[in-house]
């Protein structure tokens, strides 16, 4: 952290040091694309990749599955990735148990488009894959179009709240509206009706609760 974020302006990188980028889900392409390309200026050429994307995951739908994707994407425009290590997965499987699923299949198949590793997680909900896709997409428009455009908003919060997740739990009435739970309890309802295995229905039974407890919480 501090000044280790920093390349050297003077010393090169030697080789055999693996260069530990530690980055977050808040700071813009362009700041990591000039971040990334000035450590390689500094003679880097093995990286690892330890960000802390699931660190902001608040226990609320977030929908960030996406932009890590692309974040690790990224990356490999300036360097190969040595290895990966993605700090606090808080265990909120109803909301980030896509993006954990997503990623862990990214790093087998680092060229795989985003939409073949959605339909995999999907098609664990046989005949209610579709509904259960548009249910997370739902979530994905929190924060494609609410936290993105916002990001410099969240960023300026300072004083206690140091962390991602915490700036974020400070603007629940910008990042939701109760209509939201209500639309997506209609998706998770349509899911239930169709001709589906125990197991299944009780996976979508589990979002569900999910989505009450933060409709409670909202």
């Amino acid at each position: 952290y501090s000044q280790y974020h920093f390349p050297p302006r003077r010393e090169k990188v030697a080789d055999g040091v693996i260069v530990f980028f530690i980055t977050g889900q808040f700071a813009s392409d362009e700041e990591l694309t000039k971040q990334y390309q000035a450590w390689k200026d500094a003679g880097a050429k093995e990286v690892y990749l330890r960000p802390n994307h699931l660190c902001d995951d608040t226990g609320m739908p977030l929908g960030f599955e996406e932009s890590m994707y692309e974040k690790f994407q990224l990356i490999r425009k300036t360097f190969p990735i040595a290895g990966t290590d993605y700090d606090c997965s808080w265990g909120f499987r109803p909301y980030s148990g896509i993006a954990e699923y997503i990623m862990a299949r990214l790093f087998n198949q680092p060229d795989a488009p985003f939409a073949d590793l959605e339909n995999d997680y999907c098609a664990a909900f046989g005949p209610a894959r579709e509904d259960i896709r548009e249910y997370y997409r739902y979530w994905r428009q929190i924060w494609n179009k609410r936290i993105g455009p916002n990001r410099n908003r969240v960023q300026r919060l300072s004083g206690q709240i140091k962390e991602g997740r915490d700036r974020l739990m400070q603007l629940t009435d910008l990042l939701y509206a109760e209509e939201d739970f209500g639309a997506t309890d209609a998706l998770l309802a349509r899911a239930l009706r169709h001709d589906l295995t125990l197991r299944t229905r009780a996976r979508i039974e589990q979002l569900q609760l999910a989505n009450q407890h933060s409709r409670i919480t909202y």
